[in-house]
C-alpha cells in the first residue's frame, strides 16, 4: 500500500536493478525521486529504466529520475519516466574511506569535497536534499512525456564517450552545442511541471562544484567568472554568428538545392527520353494503298544527287570444313570356284584371257566370272569298230573367280548360263556346250568408312554459314574511310545462299564412294562464293525512311492522293541481288481525319497501367473492332500508369515492317559431323518489331 509521501534513494555505483527495487518495494511512499551519481553503467541503459516503470506502475508508484549523466537521462526519457537533468554541476558519490578507485585517465577525476567546499556550504547541501526529499509535484500537474532525444544528440554522446579522436574544432564546437541545446530544452520547462524549479537547481550549482572549477584543479587557483544565475537564455542562429558567420554557414547550401534539383531534372529527362513508344494506325478501309513491288533504288556516292547514298562492295571467300564419313558394308571377299565345260563338237573352243562365263545368284542378279588362266577344251572325237561307233566329248576343268568381290557374287550349282570367248558371240549351255558347276562362293562385305551423298549434306549448311560469316568479316574491312558495311544488304543472303546457284560446286577430297582412313575416318569439303554488300554512311533501311516518301511523291503522289489525303510509303522488302537495290512495299493515301482523338483516348486506355500480354489483348480487341488498323508496341514487361511516361504515335498509311530477306540455310550439321563449333552457327535473321497488326 503507498501513501501520497515521497522518497529519495540515492543510487550508488555501485547499485543495480534488483537493489533499487528492493529499496522502491520497501519504502511505500507514492512518489520516489531517484538520485542517480554519473557513470552508473546499469542505469545508463533503456532496459533497466523500462523495467523499473513496469515496477513503479505495477505498484502504483512515481518515479522520477535527477542525474546529470546525459546517458542516464536520455535512457529515462526512452522509458518515459519523468527526468530533471542537472546542468553545469555533476552528481557524484564519495569513495569509501581507504579505498582507492582505479585510475581511469579518460575520467573527470573527483576531487575531495574537503578540498573546495567549506563547512558552510555542507550544511548548505543538507537544506538542499531536505528541499528535495520534501519536493513532489502535485498528481495534476504530473509533467507531460518530453520528445525522446534526437538522432544527432545519440550520435553525438556516441562520439564523446568514443575513442576521443580530435576531429578538428569545427566538429566539437558542432558537438558541444548540439548536446547544450538538447539540454537546455529539459532545463527550459515551465516551473509548474518541475517539482524543484530553478531555484533548486541553482542551489544544487552552489553546493557542487563546477565542471569548470574541476578542471582547474586544486583550491584556491585561479577560476573562471562565475556564472550569471538564474534562467539561462534560450540559444538562436545568432548566437552562432560569433563562430560561424552568416554567408559560411549558408555557403554551401545552395550547391547542395542546385545538385539536387540538377540530378532530379537529368533522371526526369532520362525517364521521358526512354519511355516507350507504342505505335498505332488507322482502319485499312479509311486508306488508300497502291502496292508496288522490285521498284529500282538509285544509288550515289553523295546524298545531294536525291538518291540512297552507298557503295557496292565485293570479294570472293572460300570456306574449308571437316566431316566424318559414315560406316558402309563394302565387298571384301571375292567368289572362287571350278567350272566344268563338256564339248560335243567337232572343234576344240580356245579360251583366251578375258573369258567370261555369266550366272545368276540368289537375288537373280546376273553375275560375271574370268577363268583364271587360258584354256582349251578339246574337241568331240567319233571312233567306229566292229561294235559299233561312239563319241567322247572333249572336258576340261577351269578355276574362275568372280568379276566383282561380295556375297553377291556367290552363285549355287549349276547356275551358270553363258559362256562369252573374246571376239565370238556368247554360247549358251545347251547340248554342244555344256557349263557344269559346284557352288561358287567365297564373297564377302565388311563395314567400312566411305563417303556418301548424305556424308556431303550433314556439314554442308554449317559450311555455307561459316562462308557467309567469313564474307561479313571481310567485307566489313573493305569500306573506304567514313562509309561502313550495311550487314542487311549481303548478297548472297542467308536464305539464298542455299541456293546451288549463287556458289561453286564443293570440292570433296576422298570423293563421293570413296573409302577414307579407317582410323581417322576424316574428309573435307571446300565450299567457294563470290559475295557483294553496299557500304554507306549509315543503315539502308534508315535512309529509306526519308528518300522514299520524297522520290515517290514527286513521281506519283500529289496524282494518287490529291489535298485532303497525307501521302506516305510503307516499305516490305529491301534487297540488295548484287546489282540493284530492290524495293517492295505500298504507297498510302490516309485522309486527314483518319487518325481522331477519341482513336488516341481509346488506345491509351488500352495501354496504360497494362502488362504487356494484357496491353497487346487490348489492342487486339481494339484493331478486331475497326477502331485501328494496326499497332505496335515496344518490348517491355509492363506500361507506367502515367501519360508522359509512354509515349504514342499516330501513323499515316498501314503498318508493313520493312523486312531484308533473311532465313535459313541449308540443314546444319548431324551429330556425327565433325566440324568446329564455330562453324555451325549461322547468322540469325533480322528481328522484326512486335506487333498485333495483320500483315
Amino acid at each position: 500500500m503507498t501513501s501520497g509521501a515521497s522518497d529519495l534513494v540515492m543510487v550508488m555505483p555501485t547499485d543495480t536493478f534488483d537493489s533499487i527495487a528492493k529499496q522502491i518495494r520497501a519504502s511505500g511512499a507514492g512518489i520516489i525521486q531517484l538520485l542517480i551519481a554519473d557513470n552508473n553503467p546499469a542505469f545508463q541503459s533503456t532496459d533497466t529504466f523500462t523495467r523499473l516503470a513496469e515496477l513503479a506502475r505495477r505498484g502504483r508508484v512515481q518515479l522520477m529520475v535527477i542525474s546529470s549523466d546525459e546517458l542516464t537521462l536520455a535512457a529515462a526519457q526512452e522509458a518515459d519516466l519523468d527526468v530533471v537533468g542537472v546542468d553545469g554541476a555533476r552528481i557524484s558519490i564519495p569513495a569509501p574511506p581507504h579505498t582507492q578507485p582505479p585510475e581511469d585517465t579518460y575520467k573527470t577525476h573527483v576531487i575531495p569535497r574537503e578540498e573546495l567546499d567549506p563547512p558552510a556550504s555542507r550544511d548548505e547541501d543538507s537544506d538542499l536534499l531536505a528541499q528535495l526529499y520534501s519536493a513532489a509535484p502535485p498528481a495534476a500537474q504530473r509533467r507531460p512525456t518530453l520528445d525522446r532525444l534526437d538522432d544527432d544528440l545519440d550520435d553525438d554522446l556516441d562520439d564523446g564517450l568514443g575513442s576521443g579522436l580530435d576531429d578538428g574544432p569545427r566538429a566539437r564546437h558542432d558537438r558541444q552545442r548540439s548536446r547544450r541545446d538538447d539540454l537546455d530544452d529539459l532545463d527550459d520547462l515551465d516551473d509548474d511541471y518541475l517539482p524543484l524549479g530553478r531555484r533548486a537547481l541553482d542551489e544544487i550549482e552552489d553546493v557542487t562544484p563546477s565542471r569548470g572549477s574541476r578542471a582547474y584543479g586544486r583550491r584556491g587557483a585561479a577560476q573562471p567568472p562565475a556564472r550569471q544565475r538564474g534562467r539561462r537564455p534560450i540559444p538562436t542562429y545568432a548566437d552562432l554568428d560569433e563562430d560561424l558567420p552568416r554567408q559560411q554557414r549558408g555557403s554551401f547550401v545552395l550547391p547542395i538545392i542546385l545538385g539536387i534539383l540538377l540530378v532530379a531534372l537529368l533522371i526526369g529527362f532520362g525517364f521521358y527520353m526512354n519511355r516507350p513508344l507504342v505505335a498505332f494506325w488507322p482502319p485499312s478501309t479509311n486508306v488508300k494503298i497502291t502496292p508496288f513491288s522490285n521498284e529500282i533504288i538509285p544509288l550515289a556516292e553523295s546524298s545531294a544527287d536525291g538518291s540512297i547514298q552507298a557503295q557496292p562492295i565485293s570479294t570472293r571467300v572460300e570456306q574449308t570444313i571437316q566431316g566424318m564419313a559414315s560406316q558402309q558394308p563394302s565387298p571384301s571377299g571375292t567368289a572362287r570356284g571350278t567350272v566344268q565345260i563338256i564339248n560335243a563338237l567337232n572343234n576344240p573352243i580356245e579360251l583366251p584371257v578375258g573369258t567370261e562365263f555369266i550366272g545368276t545368284n540368289s537375288a537373280g542378279q546376273q553375275v560375271g566370272f574370268l577363268i583364271d588362266s587360258p584354256a582349251t577344251v578339246p574337241a568331240a572325237i567319233s571312233t567306229s569298230d566292229l561294235f559299233g561307233s561312239r563319241v567322247e566329248f572333249g572336258k576340261i576343268d577351269i578355276q574362275v573367280s568372280a568379276r566383282s568381290p561380295g556375297s553377291a557374287s556367290n552363285i549355287a550349282t549349276d547356275s551358270l548360263t553363258q559362256l562369252i570367248v573374246p571376239g565370238q558371240p556368247p554360247i549358251s549351255n545347251s547340248e554342244q556346250v555344256r557349263l557344269i558347276n559346284q557352288p561358287i562362293e567365297g564373297g564377302t562385305e565388311e563395314l567400312l568408312y566411305i563417303v556418301t551423298e548424305q556424308d556431303v549434306r550433314n556439314i554442308l549448311g554449317a559450311g555455307l554459314g561459316k562462308l557467309y560469316q567469313n564474307a561479313q568479316t571481310k567485307l566489313s574491312a573493305m569500306p573506304p574511310q567514313g562509309l561502313s558495311l550495311d550487314p542487311d544488304t549481303i548478297w548472297p543472303n542467308t536464305s539464298s545462299l542455299g541456293d546451288p546457284a549463287n556458289y561453286d560446286t564443293p570440292v570433296i577430297t576422298p570423293t563421293v564412294g570413296q573409302p577414307v582412313d579407317q582410323a581417322n575416318p576424316v574428309f573435307t569439303m571446300t565450299l567457294s562464293a563470290s559475295f557483294s554488300a553496299l557500304a554507306a554512311p549509315k543503315p539502308i533501311q534508315l535512309q529509306m525512311q526519308s528518300f522514299l516518301k520524297s522520290y515517290f511523291y514527286q513521281r506519283s503522289g500529289t496524282a494518287l492522293c490529291g489535298g485532303d489525303s497525307q501521302f506516305d510509303v510503307t516499305p516490305s522488302r529491301t534487297v540488295w541481288n548484287g546489282q540493284q537495290l530492290l524495293v517492295d512495299g505500298e504507297l498510302t493515301c490516309t485522309p486527314k481525319t483518319a487518325i481522331t482523338p477519341e482513336m488516341q483516348a481509346q488506345v491509351q486506355r488500352a495501354v496504360l497501367g497494362q502488362s504487356y500480354s494484357a496491353a497487346k489483348a487490348n489492342l487486339d480487341q481494339l484493331q478486331s473492332q475497326g477502331v485501328i488498323g494496326s499497332y505496335q508496341l515496344p518490348n517491355v514487361e509492363s506500361f507506367p500508369s502515367i501519360g508522359l511516361l509512354v509515349g504514342f504515335e499516330g501513323h499515316a498509311g498501314t503498318y508493313r515492317p520493312t523486312q531484308f530477306p533473311q532465313g535459313q540455310l541449308l540443314p546444319t550439321a548431324e551429330p556425327n559431323a565433325t566440324a568446329e563449333p564455330e562453324a555451325t552457327a549461322e547468322p540469325e535473321a533480322t528481328a522484326e518489331p512486335t506487333a498485333g497488326a495483320a500483315q
